[in-house]
C-alpha cells in the first residue's frame, strides 16, 4: 500500500515476525550447520539444548533484522556474514588453543606482527569452507529492491517486535548468571553467541570486590623459615635459569631414529642434578610470559588475562627482588623486542636489573620470531661472564617456538618423509637444534669460569603439542606407543643441575611452576618469611597437587596418583579422572575436595593481584589477613 503526501510517496510494510523468519530461513540453515560443525568439533556430541538455544538467538537476531531494516534482504546477508566469520574464528581459535576465544584476547593483537608465522599458521585450510557460502549467497541474493520509497512500520511490526526482543533479551542475558560458574558452561548451555555476548560482559563489568574474607592468603603464607633437605647446597652460586621455549618432559631420554632428540638436556638431568618429572605447567592466555611470572612470583596466572599486560604496574613479592636484597645481580635475556609482552615495563616491577633484549643485543643470527638461541647463548655468556657476582639470570629461548620453522642447514635430525611437515616432526628439529645451542652455552660457561659456582636450572615454560590438535594426538600417541593424554602434554621439563654435589636424584611428586620459587630458594639456603607464597619446596615437600585452568577448566587439578579434569558444561559429574600410571579411570567422587582446592587456591592468587594487595600485605599493612582460614 502506497501513500502520497508533501511530494513523497511512502509504503506502510506489513511485515510480521513470521515473514521474517520464513525469507530469512536460507541463513539461518546456513548458520545452524556451521554452528553445529563448530560444536561437533569441539565436544564430539551435539546435546539438544545447545541446539535449542542456538536456534532461538538466530531466529531472533534474523526477525529483528526483518522487521526493523529498511532493507531487510541486506540485513541478512550483512548477519550471516557476521555470524560466519565467528565461528571461523573460534574453530580456528580453538583448534589452535583447545578452547575459546575472548574479547580480552584483543589486547593482544599488537603480538601478531612478532608471530606473524604462527599466526597465520593456526588457520586450518578446512576450515574456510566455512565461508564459501558468501560468495554463493551475495551472487544469487543480489537483487534490487522492489521499493525505494520511505516505509512506515505499521502497528503489526511494532506490536511483532516486543515478544522478538523479549525473546533476544532472556537468551543472552539469562547466561550472564553463569558467568561467574564457568564460560564453557555458557557455551555448552546457551549457544555460541550467548558464550560471546557474556564473555563481554565479563571483560568489561565482572570485577571482583575487595573483600578480605576472599582476599586473603588462607593459608598460603610463606612456611620457609626452616631448613629442608639440601638446604643451601647452591648457596652463594650464581643462579642461571634457562626456559626452554615448548619443551615438553616426554623429551628427556627420548629418541628419534636411535638418534637422542635432547642429548644435553639428557645429560644434565642424570649428573649432579635435581629432576623434576611430574613438573606441570600453570600458564594462561600470557604463554611463556606467564609461564616467567609464576616462577618469579609463586601465584598464579590470571588465566583469560595477561598478568603481563594487564597488571604490570602492580605491587609483587619476587624472586628476583629477593635476591637483589641478598646482594644478587638480576639480569633477563630475550631475543625479541622489549616491548614483545610488556616485558620492559613489567620487569621494573619484578626486581630485575638489566634487560638485555633485541635492541641490547647484536641481531646477527635471527630464526623465526627472534634471534636464535645459538646467538643468544653466545651472547649471554659474553655478557654474563662480565657482570658482578652472585647474578640471577633468566634466559628465554625463542627458536623453538611454534610453528618451529627451522632453516635447512639447523635441521639435523633424519625425520621420516611422512613426518617431515607435521608439526610433530618440525618440533623435533626445533627443540634438537635449541638442545644443542643449549650445549655449546655449558661450554660457554665452562672457558668462562661461570660453571662450576652457578646453579644451572632447566625448564619448559609450556607444551609445544597439545593433543585437542587430532594430528598431533595421534602421531605422538604412535611416537610414545600409548596413549597422549592432556597430563602428558602439560608436563614441563624442570633440573636443577649444581655441577660438582654429586646429586643424581629423580623427583616424580607432582609439582607445579608456582613450586618453582620456594624450591630455589630451600637450595640458595635462603629462609624468608616476607612475602606470600601459593607454592611449596617441592624437594622437601611430601605429597604433590598442582591446580590447573586455562587449557583445562578452572577446578582440574592432578597429584600424585591421578589427573581429574573438570568438565567443560560446568557440571561436575560429566568429568574426566584417571590415574597417571595406568590410565584407569578413577571415581569423579574421589576428586570433590582436590576440585574445591584448586578453585580456592587460584582464585585467592588472582583476587590478591587484581586488587593490588601484595605490597599492603608484605608491609604489614593488613596483617590481619595472615591469618589462615
Amino acid at each position: 500500500m502506497e501513500l502520497r503526501g508533501a511530494g513523497k510517496d511512502y509504503s506502510i510494510t506489513g511485515r510480521t515476525p513470521l515473514t521474517a523468519m520464513s525469507d530469512a530461513s536460507i541463513y539461518l540453515l546456513l548458520v545452524m550447520l556451521k554452528t553445529l560443525v563448530f560444536y561437533i568439533f569441539s565436544s564430539g556430541v551435539v546435546a539438544p539444548v545447545f541446539i535449542f538455544s542456538n536456534l532461538v538467538v538466530y531466529l531472533t537476531i534474523f526477525t529483528l533484522c526483518g522487521l526493523l531494516a529498511q532493507n531487510p534482504r541486506k540485513a541478512y546477508f550483512i548477519a550471516h556474514i557476521a555470524f560466519s566469520a565467528l565461528i571461523f574464528i573460534d574453530i580456528n581459535y580453538y583448534a589452535y588453543y583447545g578452547f575459546l576465544p575472548s574479547i580480552r584476547d584483543v589486547s593482544l593483537l599488537s603480538q601478531v606482527g612478532a608471530v606473524r608465522e604462527s599466526f597465520l599458521g593456526a588457520f586450518r585450510p578446512l576450515s574456510f569452507l566455512l565461508l564459501v557460502d558468501i560468495p554463493v549467497m551475495a551472487i544469487f541474493y543480489r537483487k534490487p529492491h522492489s521499493s525505494t520509497a520511505p516505509k512506515i512500520r505499521s502497528t503489526v511490526v511494532a506490536s511483532g517486535l516486543k515478544p522478538v526482543i523479549a525473546v533476544f533479551l532472556i537468551m543472552v542475558l539469562f547466561p550472564l548468571f553463569a558467568v561467574n560458574l564457568n564460560m564453557d558452561y555458557v557455551y555448552t548451555r546457551f549457544g555460541v553467541i550467548a558464550y560471546h555476548f557474556s564473555d563481554l560482559y565479563d571483560s568489561l563489568f565482572n570485577r571482583p570486590a575487595v573483600n578480605p574474607e576472599q582476599v586473603g592468603p588462607g593459608g598460603y603464607v610463606n612456611e620457609l623459615a626452616k631448613e629442608g633437605r639440601y638446604f643451601g647446597i647452591a648457596q652463594s652460586r650464581n643462579v642461571i635459569l634457562v626456559q626452554l621455549e615448548s619443551f615438553q618432559a616426554f623429551l628427556v631420554g627420548a629418541e628419534y631414529a636411535g638418534v637422542e632428540i635432547t642429548p644435553n638436556l639428557n645429560h644434565l638431568a642424570k649428573n649432579d642434578s635435581v629432576h623434576f618429572s611430574r613438573y606441570y605447567q600453570q600458564v594462561g592466555i600470557g604463554n611463556t610470559s606467564d609461564a616467567e611470572f609464576i616462577i618469579h612470583n609463586s601465584m598464579h596466572s590470571m588465566g583469560r588475562v595477561s598478568v603481563y599486560r594487564q597488571f604490570s604496574g602492580g605491587s609483587y613479592y619476587t624472586l628476583p627482588g629477593l635476591l637483589k636484597n641478598h646482594d644478587y645481580t638480576t639480569l633477563v635475556f630475550h631475543g625479541n623486542k622489549g616491548d614483545f609482552w610488556n616485558r620492559k615495563k613489567m620487569y621494573e616491577s619484578q626486581g630485575i636489573d638489566e634487560f638485555f633484549c633485541l635492541e641490547r643485543l647484536e641481531p646477527d643470527e635471527m630464526i623465526a620470531i627472534g634471534l636464535s638461541d645459538g646467538a643468544l647463548f653466545r651472547q649471554a655468556a659474553e655478557i654474563l661472564s662480565n657482570v658482578r657476582q652472585p647474578f640471577y639470570s633468566l634466559i628465554i629461548t625463542l627458536t623453538s617456538h611454534v610453528p618451529y620453522t627451522m632453516p635447512p642447514e639447523y635441521e639435523f635430525l633424519a625425520i621420516e618423509e611422512e613426518l617431515r611437515e607435521t608439526q610433530f616432526g618440525k618440533y623435533l628439529q626445533a627443540v634438537h637444534y635449541t638442545d644443542r645451542a643449549l650445549g655449546e652455552f655449558i661450554e660457554l660457561l665452562k672457558s668462562r669460569d661461570l660453571y662450576e659456582n652457578s646453579l644451572i636450572v632447566l625448564l619448559g615454560d609450556h607444551a609445544g603439542l597439545y593433543p585437542h590438535n587430532e594430528d598431533n594426538a595421534e602421531i605422538v600417541s604412535d611416537y610414545l606407543g600409548r596413549y597422549y593424554t592432556i597430563d602428558e602434554a602439560m608436563r614441563i621439563p624442570l633440573v636443577f643441575h649444581v655441577p660438582g654435589s654429586g646429586i643424581n636424584e629423580e623427583i616424580e611428586t607432582a609439582s607445579g611452576q608456582i613450586d618453582f620459587f620456594p624450591t630455589v630458594l630451600n637450595l640458595l639456603g635462603l629462609v624468608e618469611q616476607s612475602g606470600l607464597l601459593f607454592g611449596r619446596d617441592m624437594i622437601n615437600e611430601e605429597q604433590g597437587f598442582v591446580a590447573l585452568q586455562h587449557i583445562v577448566p578452572l577446578g582440574s587439578f592432578v597429584d600424585d596418583e591421578k589427573f581429574f579434569m573438570m568438565s567443560r558444561d560446568g557440571v561436575f559429574k560429566n568429568s574426566l579422572a584417571w590415574k597417571v600410571a595406568t590410565l584407569e579411570p578413577v571415581c569423579i567422587s574421589e576428586c570433590v575436595d582436590g576440585y574445591y582446592r584448586a578453585i580456592d587456591q587460584i582464585r585467592r592468587s588472582q583476587l590478591m593481584i587484581n586488587t593490588d594487595l601484595i605490597g599492603e600485605l608484605i608491609s604489614g599493612n593488613i596483617s590481619e589477613l595472615l591469618v589462615s582460614d
